[in-house]
């Protein structure tokens, strides 16, 4: 068993994980974060998903991740429903490179960002048109897309919850933006119970 204490910030592309990284890493986590989760903000990273498995973290040392719930299944094929349904599944994040570092470590903080579809596919179309792409991975597109409606995109959720809720050693919780994003909501998710579907919140967090 691993020494380190993890920090996992997660969602699906251009959810805003990057923007919630960064206000935690300016000083503003007291007015949004519970006490337990301060070492976010000093913690080394962020770490990307795709480069987890380059990573040896020393004893003691405080590493934050940042997870796309979408790269695991980026470059998979994807034309029918079926096919969605067979390919977005929670083994695929057991089974990613380096993903055994979470089960190791001796405390894992998994903060997961919950935000409607159609917020994160404004942010993707608009993140597109800033970077001048003329082609977008098919994957993406599709998920985020009304190909599936809702479907795909709640698949992506469920995958990771599922994972997530197998890891040893975890406290999960759920970030929600305000209306404005401006503010999160951090609320604790009970132990035993579905992340997604927490009835009850230990602590709720706004920033001012």
């Amino acid at each position: 068993m691993g020494h380190s204490r993890i920090y996992i910030v997660a969602g699906p592309r251009a959810c805003g994980k990057s923007s919630f990284i960064e206000r935690c890493a300016v000083g503003e986590t007291t007015h949004f974060l519970p006490a337990t989760l301060f070492g976010l903000a000093t913690a080394r990273g962020p770490v990307y998903f795709m480069d987890l498995a380059d990573q040896e973290p020393a004893e003691a040392e405080e590493l934050l991740v940042h997870v796309d719930l979408l790269t695991p299944f980026a470059d998979q094929p994807i034309s029918s429903e079926e096919e969605l349904r067979s390919t977005v599944q929670s083994r695929a994040f057991s089974e990613y490179p380096g993903t055994s570092l979470f089960r190791d470590c001796t405390e894992l903080a998994v903060l997961t960002l919950r935000v409607p579809r159609i917020t994160t596919l404004r942010r993707w179309l608009q993140r597109s048109a800033e970077q001048g792409r003329t082609n977008v991975r098919r994957t993406a597109a599709q998920i985020y897309s009304d190909a599936f409606a809702e479907t795909g995109y709640s698949l992506l959720y469920d995958a990771w919850d599922e994972y997530v809720a197998g890891l040893p050693n975890a406290t999960n919780w759920n970030v929600f933006e305000s209306a404005d994003g401006r503010s999160y909501s951090v609320i604790r998710a009970d132990a035993g119970q579905n992340i997604a579907n927490s009835a009850r919140a230990e602590r709720v967090c706004d920033s001012q």
